[in-house]
């Protein structure tokens, strides 16, 4: 059994995929082993982030505990939306200070190693 296309749409998904893939700059390019990305977009312009992937991790998790608990005994509200972000926030900003130690970062221009100054009262 053969499906026929009406003449009015005949062709069209196939001609707006040809015009969408023509103008991607890739799609002309050999695909072989042997294919090199360029230099520029080999980089990665983004900055590097003080923190790991870990710590929207955790957040998450804390999230979803958050959900369970206030599904559970039926918290609903301002209120539990409050404590929803603070049960994504507080265990995101206690991993990035205990594990990834983000404070002692050189970016933040305190130099940890130098000595105390101790005021005289």
């Amino acid at each position: 059994m053969e499906f026929k296309v009406p003449s009015l749409f005949a062709g069209l998904a196939f001609t707006a995929c040809l015009r969408l893939c023509a103008t991607n700059r890739g799609m002309n390019a050999p695909l072989n082993p042997s294919f090199e990305v360029a230099a520029t977009f080999r980089h990665d312009p983004r900055p590097r982030s003080a923190v790991s992937t870990m710590t929207g991790v955790v957040g998450l998790l804390g999230l979803i505990a958050w959900s369970a608990v206030a599904r559970g005994y039926g918290m609903v509200g301002p209120l539990a939306a409050l404590t929803a972000a603070i049960a994504c926030g507080v265990p995101m900003v206690l991993w990035s200070l205990l594990v990834d130690k983000v404070h002692r970062n050189a970016s933040t221009g305190i130099d940890w190693k130098k000595a105390r100054r101790i005021h005289s009262a």
